[in-house]
């Protein structure tokens, strides 16, 4: 029976030394040997995080490769995790239901009427968000019998 190595990913040293292995002119098979990796590994990274000009850039790699790594099916967290580590009832909907999720959606239209659609929180200076949101909180809603949201959170803390 053939025995499979568990894949590891490459630590930012190693795509550094790679980095360098390239700089220095060695051959993917030498830089292989030194960072004690397959040469194929080598190669595989070089082939998924070479720029537009098929340079190598070390830390773009390593960020890509973390990334990649917080999309891998085990990285996910579950609903019943979620729920477990809260110890909280959490319900997903499911995609374009927007009926599902009625109060995300009525909030997201009241922040629309400040920040339309499709712009970044990015493009806004903190304080304009922080008036935008004493506004928002400030105002009376009809499911809270007229009162604040501000006004019902303190009520929850009494």
């Amino acid at each position: 029976m053939l025995l499979m190595k568990k894949y590891k990913q490459l630590t930012s040293e190693q795509r550094y030394a790679i980095y360098l292995g390239l700089e220095n002119g060695d051959t993917q098979r030498t830089i292989a040997s030194l960072i004690g990796v397959s040469p194929s590994a080598v190669s595989r990274e070089l082939q998924r995080n070479k720029d537009k000009r098929g340079g190598y850039s070390w830390r773009l790699a390593h960020e890509m490769a973390m990334e990649r790594r917080e999309r891998l099916p085990g990285n996910r967290s579950t609903p019943e995790r979620i729920t477990e580590m809260l110890e909280a009832p959490v319900y997903f909907t499911d995609p374009y239901s927007a009926w599902q999720k009625g109060s995300i959606e009525n909030a997201n239209k009241l922040i629309r009427q400040y920040i339309p659609k499709g712009a970044s929180f990015k493009d806004y200076p903190p304080d304009r968000l922080k008036r935008i949101q004493h506004r928002l909180n400030e105002r009376p809603r009809k499911k809270l019998d007229f009162n604040t949201p501000k006004v019902e959170f303190y009520k929850q803390l009494m």
